[in-house]
């Protein structure tokens, strides 16, 4: 599915996070444009919407989805989302001492608020009274790049250029612990895992980076599989798996357990994805673009039998393959060359690399196309016979 949302021409649209609310009803997305949604799923309602003013930036939701944090002009406010910005009641207004705001967190329960907002350090406040309850915080030897919670709200974890994360007492911030050490460049994202026993980080190196949160050791090897520079990682509902996207334009899945990829690599021809949610019941995806689109994907997407069903084209091929059948039936290159023309009983079975897949019949599993064996200019026809014949 596209949740495509309208754009001010004169600044990047790119979504810059998404989050499923708590209870996986709605979507939260905000975008570089200062565009904030709320949207139910999976009837796409929009149920509201704001445009942040040109002095104002979205900063974070919580990981509930219950809140949100602006900052306008350097001082920060915590925003119930159901109520929203221009509800007519007071707002606490916190005013971070620093240059510019780095990054910032807010707690799963939206009480607590953690900002970077110099190089080095972040502070801890109370996002109910605007106190603050810790200030500079430091210990990082190079600039801030994540603030984080964890489930529980009992840890901040905060990640830096400095190639580590480190961990915080969030009622006290004192530290937790000795620093995570292991990555080869810089650290861009981190996430918890929902049992708060884990930490996955990514970043220029192109690999998943997995940390016990107790032991403060790491947890297995690198993950390596990405071509390019990893944007974001994050858990699954239940912890057993980690969904990451690249700039390779992958979105893949990882196993906690063994480290290994599993399952099929979802492409995406038309863009980055540059941030990604899932939702609490595990069973969507979503995914926010640099385009200023968001696509959910089936969780199941990834784990489709190849031996009962016959190829998702786009979704499982190659960088090079096409990304969906046309109106017309016809399976098109980039360029929109005429590629594999698929009869009009099969193409219920097709699957478009962008969405949710919604099949008219439960027998229609998703068409599966041996690239690697595939002939096509003159030959087109024999794409087809090939496909049939692997199904059966």
């Amino acid at each position: 599915r596209h949740c495509n949302t309208s754009a001010r021409q004169s600044r990047n649209k790119a979504v810059r996070r998404i989050q499923f609310s708590e209870n996986s009803s709605q979507l939260l997305i905000s975008r570089n444009d200062g565009q904030l949604r709320v949207q139910s799923d999976p009837s796409e309602e929009v149920l509201s919407e704001m445009l942040l003013s040109e002095d104002s930036i979205f900063l974070a939701f919580s990981p509930s989805g219950k809140h949100y944090m602006i900052s306008q002009m350097g001082r920060v406010q915590v925003i119930d989302v159901q109520k929203g910005y221009y509800h007519g009641e007071d707002k606490v207004t916190i005013t971070p001492r620093g240059p510019f705001i780095r990054c910032a967190a807010i707690s799963p329960d939206g009480t607590r608020v953690a900002i970077s907002a110099d190089e080095f350090s972040f502070s801890i406040w109370d996002a109910v009274s605007g106190d603050i309850v810790a200030d500079s915080l430091e210990g990082h030897e190079g600039p801030v790049s994540t603030i984080a919670f964890s489930p529980n709200g009992s840890l901040i974890g905060t990640s830096s250029e400095d190639k580590t994360i480190r961990l915080w007492s969030a009622s006290t911030g004192v530290a937790y612990g000795a620093p995570l050490t292991g990555s080869l460049r810089g650290i861009f994202f981190f996430a918890f895992s929902p049992q708060n026993k884990l930490i996955v980080a990514v970043g220029q190196d192109r690999a998943l980076r997995l940390w016990d949160v107790d032991s403060q050791s790491a947890y297995g090897p690198p993950l390596w599989g990405h071509k390019d520079t990893i944007y974001t990682a994050v858990f699954s509902y239940d912890g057993r798996h980690i969904y990451s996207s690249s700039k390779d334009h992958t979105l893949r899945c990882w196993d906690v357990e063994s480290g290994s990829q599993v399952g099929w690599i979802l492409h995406a021809f038309t863009g980055f994805i540059y941030t990604i949610s899932v939702s609490n019941d595990g069973t969507r995806i979503a995914g926010g673009f640099d385009d200023g689109t968001v696509r959910i994907w089936d969780s199941q997407c990834f784990f489709w039998d190849a031996d009962t069903s016959i190829c998702g084209n786009g979704l499982l091929g190659p960088e090079s393959v096409p990304e969906s059948v046309g109106d017309d039936g016809w399976l098109r290159t980039g360029d929109g060359r005429l590629l594999l023309w698929v009869p009009k009983e099969r193409q219920i079975a097709i699957c478009d690399s962008s969405s949710r897949q919604v099949f008219e019949q439960e027998q229609s599993g998703p068409i599966r196309v041996d690239w690697e064996k595939f002939c096509h200019g003159e030959r087109w026809t024999a794409v087809y016979d090939s496909a049939v014949g692997s199904a059966t």
